[in-house]
């Protein structure tokens, strides 16, 4: 479950990192994948991981809209948010980081449905 954790993670997403670009997401899924078919007792764990990825991204992402629209509406965002004091510059960087976790995590799952086994 940490493994998966990098593709949500502002550390590996541009513009602080390349590491995920490309068809990297897609070479860890297959990975996965094969460690799902050849450990049929990993499968629930792995696929609770993915699930709590997806749910960490749509997160960010409820934070993110919340964020943008106390910036373009002055709403008073939460204060004891530790994003609520970003500067536009830095909604840009977490928008560049949402769009890329989105895509990492469509290309990971995208190699574990091929296989009919994991549906």
């Amino acid at each position: 479950p940490t493994l998966l954790s990098v593709f949500c993670s502002p550390k590996y997403a541009m513009p602080n990192s390349r590491c995920l670009l490309n068809e990297m997401s897609a070479i860890v899924g297959t990975g996965i994948d094969e460690i799902m078919r050849h450990n049929p007792s990993l499968r629930n764990i792995v696929l609770i991981a993915i699930i709590q990825v997806m749910k960490r991204i749509v997160f960010i992402g409820k934070n993110l809209t919340t964020l943008e629209d106390a910036r373009d509406f002055g709403i008073a965002a939460p204060s004891s948010s530790q994003e609520a004091s970003m500067h536009v510059p830095d909604l840009e960087v977490a928008r560049t980081h949402l769009m890329q976790y989105g895509y990492n995590i469509t290309q990971l799952i995208e190699q574990i449905l091929h296989n009919e086994d994991h549906i």
